[in-house]
């Protein structure tokens, strides 16, 4: 590294050929789906080109690789967390509840929750509708209705809060 800083180009290609095996090494034992490693490792590789300047020769070389690698390794698990929990935050009401089988309390649960989206105002139906009936993604909401994603988001929530309420509602003139 010290000799790429000083710009050996043939030091810096030997050191990240070097570097890769390693690495893929370090990312196996701490990533769990093998196909995100290479990608991972790219991501790591421009992090130490991007870093290089950073580097202090007198210092030992590997703390300074292996935090830059911890760093990015980081960031592609919070990267999968959020895509995890984009992927499970809204799902459809169709897929639950659209087709009740012949059980009394699913078709009460039905009923109860269609009865709470009418008594929505309008805006609040429509995004509730478009995002677990229609199971559009919020992206998609807010480029059919031209508000923003964070409005779709507060005006969705606000909408299942005022649904449960309702429900809980209706559920004790049931009782």
């Amino acid at each position: 590294m010290a000799r790429s800083q000083q710009g050996d180009k043939q030091a810096y290609t030997q050191l990240l050929t070097s570097l890769q095996s390693i690495l893929q090494e370090y990312l196996y034992k701490r990533i769990f789906d093998p196909s995100s490693v290479d990608d991972v490792l790219q991501n790591i590789l421009i992090a130490v080109d991007k870093a290089k300047a950073t580097y202090t020769p007198s210092k030992p070389f590997y703390p300074w690789l292996y935090a830059i690698a911890q760093y990015k390794v980081i960031d592609y698990i919070r990267q999968q967390e959020r895509k995890i929990a984009k992927e499970t935050e809204f799902e459809p009401i169709s897929e639950t509840f659209c087709a009740p089988e012949t059980n009394k309390e699913t078709e009460e649960a039905f009923e109860l929750i269609h009865l709470a989206l009418e008594k929505l105002p309008e805006k609040k139906r429509n995004i509730v509708t478009l995002l677990k009936i229609e199971g559009y993604s919020i992206e998609e909401v807010a480029e059919k209705t031209g508000i923003s994603i964070a409005n779709v988001k507060v005006t969705a929530h606000r909408a299942y809060k005022d649904m449960r309420l309702t429900i809980e509602k209706l559920d004790k003139k049931y009782d």
